[in-house]
């Protein structure tokens, strides 16, 4: 969705086909999904963050959020920002899980139930950064927009992934 246009645009996604999967009888396809692209909705995950980030910093109310996202409904957007809360939430708990197993390598952030979920993911993000980074990880963490779109296929039914965090060998 374009929130200056109010229209929604194309995009296009790259599909990775795989003939001999195919030929297996398995999954053969592959979507690389945007950061941005929230599964089944014309709302976008960027301008859903900077809504709620305004929410949190400027106190906004619904019908300003409406504008930063490009929706005219103001139940639609408080639908979209509880759902994001409660993605947020779900990433923070599993990276924080993450960052409890090798307590030898970083000790998990103090964070109080005050702190906002977008705040708390962020915290748990730069300490299992730092994580990977001590232990030599070769891969690498990945995005916050990728944990919480994650997430959002979950939460959607769409996809089954025991963990948004893609864990290898323990550090």
């Amino acid at each position: 969705m374009n929130p200056e246009l109010g229209e929604r645009e194309k995009i296009q996604v790259v599909v990775i086909f795989c003939e001999e999967s195919k030929a297996a009888g398995r999954q053969y396809t592959k979507r690389l999904l945007p950061d941005w692209l929230i599964p089944y909705s014309p709302i976008r995950m960027d301008l859903l963050l900077l809504a709620e980030q305004s929410r949190r910093e400027q106190h906004t109310n619904l019908e300003e959020c409406c504008e930063i996202i490009g929706c005219q409904e103001p139940r639609t957007v408080a639908k979209h920002l509880a759902r994001l809360r409660s993605g947020v939430l779900n990433a923070a708990l599993k990276v924080a899980w993450e960052i409890a197993r090798v307590p030898h390598l970083s000790p998990l952030p103090n964070v109080t139930p005050a702190v906002s979920p977008i705040s708390r993911l962020t915290i748990y993000h730069q300490s299992l950064c730092r994580v990977w980074r001590a232990a030599g990880h070769p891969h690498g963490t990945p995005s916050l927009q990728k944990l919480i779109q994650t997430e959002f296929w979950k939460l959607l039914g769409k996809i089954s992934i025991s963990c948004t965090v893609p864990i290898g060998q323990p550090p």
